[in-house]
């Protein structure tokens, strides 16, 4: 039996993290990218999602399937990493790697 103590659905309902990261468009944001990442853990396994979006390029979406040892935080936080260093080793140029980060 589950309990519920911050999801009014069972764990098996839960939507990927993938699923659950939907980019907003701030007309103020100046930032040249914005992350949006998200851990998730549950019966089917730990997994982390991960949307980068920039200013008139099709967003990128990447997922990674964890040990199932590890916690959502810390699925969380590879998540954020791996965004990092994506952007790291995909752009070039300076200017272009100032980076806004939104975790769900």
């Amino acid at each position: 039996m589950y309990l519920l103590i911050d999801h009014d659905k069972l764990p098996k309902q839960w939507l990927h993290p993938a699923a659950r990261i939907i980019p907003t468009d701030d007309p103020n944001d100046r930032t040249p990218i914005n992350i949006y990442t998200d851990g998730s853990k549950s019966e089917q396994g730990v997994v982390a999602g991960i949307a980068i979006k920039r200013p008139g390029i099709p967003i990128v979406k990447l997922m990674y399937r964890m040990d199932n040892r590890y916690s959502n935080n810390q699925a969380e936080a590879f998540a954020i990493l791996r965004a990092l260093k994506y952007i790291q080793t995909t752009h070039t140029k300076e200017e272009d790697k100032a980076v806004t980060v939104q975790t769900a």
